[in-house]
């Protein structure tokens, strides 16, 4: 394997904003694209899942296939084999399109407005960044994706 997947170099509580967000996925793409075996692929979901250096909070990896099919959700399992092409945020954004058209820019930032289930309200700024990576174990096109949300609770304080 590319790299020990429990200390990547940029954890996902490390990810504060656009730079390290990068490095974050950027690190998962590596890892990810070593990973040659049924049995690390199964460790991966539990490594992905579990809150630690891959996952803190609202901050976690999403594997898509490139028909918006999600592979694994680092979030939420019950998402997994859910096709999410045409899904939109709260403004109308069709972010899995916008997401896979990013990974096939060389990897981009994609901001959108989503629900982040730790603060009331809805429709709270996120960022996302989208890599497309070659599956080391399907030799396949993925696309990987990691996101924060931004803290704009201090906009309104400034602005008054």
């Amino acid at each position: 394997m590319a790299q020990d997947p429990e200390r990547p170099k940029v954890t996902a509580s490390e990810v504060v904003d656009r730079e390290t967000l990068k490095a974050f996925v950027e690190g998962g793409k590596e890892y990810l694209e070593g990973i040659r075996t049924l049995t690390e692929t199964a460790k991966l979901r539990a490594i992905f899942r579990a809150e630690g250096d891959w996952k803190s909070g609202s901050t976690f990896l999403v594997i898509l296939i490139k028909d918006g099919a999600v592979l694994l959700h680092g979030g939420d399992a019950a998402i997994d084999n859910e096709v999410l092409i045409d899904v939109e945020d709260g403004k109308g954004k069709k972010v899995v399109q916008e997401l896979l058209a990013a990974a096939g820019r060389g990897g981009d930032f994609v901001e959108y407005y989503w629900d982040d289930p730790a603060v009331e309200g809805d429709a709270n700024p996120k960022v996302s960044y989208a890599v497309e990576y070659i599956s080391g174990l399907f030799g396949k096109p993925l696309v990987l994706v990691g996101g924060y949300y931004q803290d704009v609770s201090n906009v309104a304080t400034k602005i008054r």
